[in-house]
């Protein structure tokens, strides 16, 4: 089967924008009915940086689809400069996945600005969405959130995000979490050396034009009351999972957000930051696999 190190790339073009994506995992059509588990990653991110330890455990057992943000990584067209204009660039790519995998909902995991496209979108298109899982982001504008970091900008802005910069925005501060993030990035570079013949690698996205989009639609986002406002109209099982110590996004309003929600389970992992994900996963991908299985099912 292959793998986050060695899928290959597929492309999609919807309203002249090619979309990259990634088929991880057993069809959506064989076995147990499951829905694809659709991955929608960090600011700045691309699907070549996503960590194996999280993306291999999960397609064990079902299909993900990973995603590039039009702009970023290998797909092509501008970088979206709001959630509301990346979402609906999701939509429109649904809609043309859909027929191609035989599935009319996915499950959707998101992480970071991912979490923000997530609550967007089934907000926007709740019958597209099954279970959700949202990890290290938080709700929109609304009381009692609290503020990021005030150096985040500046530090998520850099022109070449080096493993000190990631430290410093996963808030990596003990031994034991400088170790595993340290092995996070050794991992999320796998690809690089193993990817398919004739791919090229695609690195954290650059260009001053391109993140300074991204970055208004990442801090827009903290302006926007609306998604807040509606988050209580989501009725779909929810998993949000945040780290013990969150500067991008905080632990508190992590929190907030599960409290917002209708059916919504909230994990907190210790010893971690904003990426509790990568630094524990092996309990990270065994709770997320059991809670989109259904195994956490409670009737609320």
């Amino acid at each position: 089967m292959a793998t986050q190190q060695t899928a290959r790339t597929e492309f999609l073009t919807v309203n002249d924008i090619n979309y990259a994506y990634r088929l991880i995992g057993p069809e959506a059509t064989s076995g147990p009915a499951k829905s694809p588990l659709l991955l929608l990653n960090h600011i700045r991110s691309t699907i070549d940086l996503w960590d194996p330890a999280v993306v291999n455990p999960l397609a064990r057992t079902r299909q993900l689809v990973l995603y590039d943000y039009a702009g970023t990584g290998h797909s092509s067209g501008k970088v979206a400069d709001s959630i509301k204009e990346m979402t609906e660039n999701l939509i429109g790519f649904l809609k043309s996945l859909f027929p191609i995998l035989g599935v009319s909902t996915v499950d959707v995991l998101g992480f970071s600005i991912g979490g923000y496209v997530a609550q967007q979108l089934v907000i926007d298109c709740p019958q597209y969405v099954g279970r959700l899982v949202l990890s290290g982001t938080q709700p929109s504008f609304g009381p009692d959130l609290v503020s990021q970091a005030v150096e985040f900008p500046q530090i998520a802005s850099t022109p070449v995000p080096t493993p000190e910069i990631l430290y410093s925005c996963f808030n990596v501060q003990t031994p034991s979490s400088q170790a595993a993030a340290s092995a996070w990035v050794q991992r999320i570079y796998e690809r690089s050396t193993n990817a398919p013949e004739g791919e090229t690698f695609a690195n954290f996205l650059s260009g001053e034009l391109h993140v300074e989009n991204l970055m208004k639609a990442f801090l827009g986002w903290n302006g926007d009351a609306s998604p807040y406002t509606l988050l209580p109209t989501i009725k779909n099982e929810v998993l949000v999972t945040t780290g013990r110590n969150d500067a991008m996004c905080p632990t508190s309003n992590s929190y907030i957000l599960s409290q917002r929600l209708t059916n919504a389970y909230f994990l907190v992992y210790p010893d971690s930051g904003h990426g509790h994900l990568f630094q524990f996963a092996n309990l990270y991908t065994k709770q997320v696999t059991e809670f989109l299985d259904g195994g956490w099912n409670i009737n609320f």
